[in-house]
């Protein structure tokens, strides 16, 4: 049977967290009693007990190595609480500026994407993409350059200092950039990038997963 310090060290190391990290997390003094933890040297209580059950999505009777449960993995994505607009372009800080907070997902939600650090995550704000996915969704964004791009891709792009999502659409016959909404309201139009604009556009990443928060 596991001890307890072995399946908190097991579960620190499975969400990629230093110990001063997990310190952090539970709003302990020091990273030192994380440490003595993990060599049962001492034990969480009360309050850790819970706190440490809630990070990690598991009973208590688990932490305490009493049962064996079938565990999905969850790991820490970089997370950028600021809405992104999937309506009217939302102006925002470039996202490089961003002191990201994470977000903990379970591997299965997650699909071929599950771990990658290059991915990060956004909330949507608006319905222009409303038949993919709807307002509050949390999107996954996989970093990437246009000319990675492919036609059709959707992706989260910086126009002229105001971001938004878009399906990504390519007119190389008439040299034009083209981002179109997928919306049940009609009122949304695509925005149309002339060749002289292009300098302009600037793209943060393609959407490679989104989860329904409601």
């Amino acid at each position: 049977m596991r001890t307890t310090g072995e399946i908190i060290k097991e579960l620190r190391e499975a969400h990629g967290l230093s110990k001063q990290r997990l310190a952090e997390l539970l709003d302990l003094k020091s990273y030192t009693t994380v440490s003595k933890w993990e060599v049962d040297e001492n034990h969480p209580r009360g309050k850790e007990i819970k706190m440490l059950c809630t990070l990690f999505n598991i009973s208590a009777d688990y932490l305490l190595g009493l049962k064996d449960e079938n565990v999905i993995p969850l790991f820490n994505y970089k997370y950028i609480p600021s809405s992104i607009s999937a309506g009217l372009p939302l102006t925002v800080d470039t996202v490089a500026d961003y002191e990201c907070e994470t977000i903990a997902l379970p591997d299965n939600v997650m699909g071929k994407w599950a771990r990658n650090k290059d991915v990060f995550f956004l909330k949507v704000n608006g319905d222009s993409m409303n038949k993919i996915f709807p307002n509050d969704a949390l999107i996954g964004v996989k970093m990437i350059s246009l000319s990675e791009l492919n036609d059709k891709d959707i992706v989260v792009f910086n126009y002229d200092n105001e971001y938004s999502v878009k399906r990504f659409m390519k007119n190389e016959r008439a040299n034009k950039l083209i981002f179109r909404p997928e919306s049940n309201d009609e009122t949304f139009t695509d925005i149309v990038i002339e060749e002289e604009q292009k300098d302009l556009v600037q793209i943060v990443g393609k959407v490679v997963v989104y989860i329904v928060t409601a």
